[in-house]
């Protein structure tokens, strides 16, 4: 995924210059990122399978200003990354069959959360914020649904799944002095995922979906 990170953050300056936060915030947020991903097919004929994914989360940060219009981010959250891949897998729940096919798999992360941000003035009620964050992802459980009548496999595995870099832009609306809230567009510049064993991949290289996007809803609660 290409994309000129330095271009962004021009954008967002700019636009934000004149923007002030005068006080330490929390901030709660729900995103919805979909994701088109190609993988090398390992298991079986060697070829390239590609499928798109909805991933979700909940994330809570606390946004403390560094100046009138930037302020630093620090937070943690739940990521469940999902990749909607049809692909073979190297199932262990049945002996009966030596392979079955995805019908989609997930990841379920802990996050780690640090970055910087912008807000500006307030117009009618409304402000603009535009952030950079990087995500660290840990993965605590793994799920792989398969297209035969049988369960999934779950797997509860602690792994250093990846990391993400994140670009975001969003409108904000005051309800009261101390609540905000607000929605935005969210765009994963950079992403490094960890190959899976599972399907039998080597687990110290990673991939990169081919493109990934999404919006995000947020509450703000000024201290």
């Amino acid at each position: 995924m290409k994309c000129n990170v330095s271009a962004i953050v021009c954008v967002l300056i700019s636009v934000c210059a004149e923007g002030q936060l005068t006080s330490d915030r929390i901030s709660i947020a729900i995103p919805v990122i979909w994701n088109n991903t190609t993988i090398t097919n390992v298991i079986g004929p060697r070829r390239q399978i590609s499928g798109n994914g909805i991933s979700t989360g909940l994330e809570i940060s606390y946004n403390h200003p560094v100046s009138k219009d930037l302020f630093a981010i620090g937070g943690i959250g739940y990521f469940n990354q999902v990749f909607g891949i049809n692909r073979p897998v190297d199932y262990s729940v049945s002996i009966y069959q030596p392979f079955y096919t995805t019908s989609g798999y997930s990841y379920q992360c802990i996050e780690l959360i640090a970055g910087l941000g912008y807000q500006g003035k307030t117009h009618g009620g409304y402000f603009f914020t535009g952030d950079i964050t990087y995500h660290y992802l840990h993965s605590i459980r793994q799920k792989y649904p398969v297209k035969n009548p049988e369960p999934p496999q779950i797997n509860r595995k602690s792994i250093s799944f990846g990391h993400m870099l994140d670009v975001s832009t969003g409108i904000n609306r005051i309800v009261s002095s101390k609540v905000s809230v607000g929605c935005g567009l969210v765009v994963p510049v950079i992403m490094r995922l960890r190959k899976d064993a599972i399907f039998e991949e080597n687990t110290k290289e990673s991939y990169t979906p081919s493109i990934a996007v999404g919006l995000t809803l947020s509450l703000h609660y000024r201290l």
